[in-house]
């Protein structure tokens, strides 16, 4: 039988990982000061109330310690409405890679989230970019 410490030796690979839920505190905070003006939207049934309000990184910590699920929607929320541009989701892809780092990842968009962006082109600002 494998040793517990040798199991968690071994590389680990994400299997399934949403972008949006895996923004750092500090990211949501950056792109909150980027676009502290309401969501931009033509739909009369989306509330952009909050959608420009600049968070603090003790704020997305705050929103990130949910209780229930109406909170996780809240916070899944808070962070799409602060990714408006294909360098957002490069921005927060790059940093995800750069904390995380394992060696496979499978990472999931979710489209009805970002459909408001036309779609990114990966990697076209070089692998340095945090």
């Amino acid at each position: 039988m494998a040793s517990k410490s040798f199991i968690q030796s071994l590389p680990k690979a994400e299997l399934h990982l949403h972008l949006e839920g895996s923004v750092d505190p500090a990211t949501v905070a950056e792109l909150s000061r980027r676009y502290n003006t309401p969501l931009p939207t033509e739909n009369n049934r989306y509330d952009v109330a909050g959608s420009g309000d600049v968070l603090t990184e003790d704020d997305v910590r705050r929103l990130y310690s949910y209780k229930d699920f109406n909170g996780f929607l809240m916070a899944f929320k808070s962070v799409t409405e602060r990714l408006r541009s294909p360098e957002d989701y490069e921005l927060v892809t790059y940093r995800l890679i750069a904390l995380r780092f394992p060696r496979w990842m499978a990472i999931v968009v979710t489209v009805g989230a970002s459909r408001r962006v036309r779609q990114p082109r990966w990697g076209r600002s070089g692998s340095s970019r945090t």
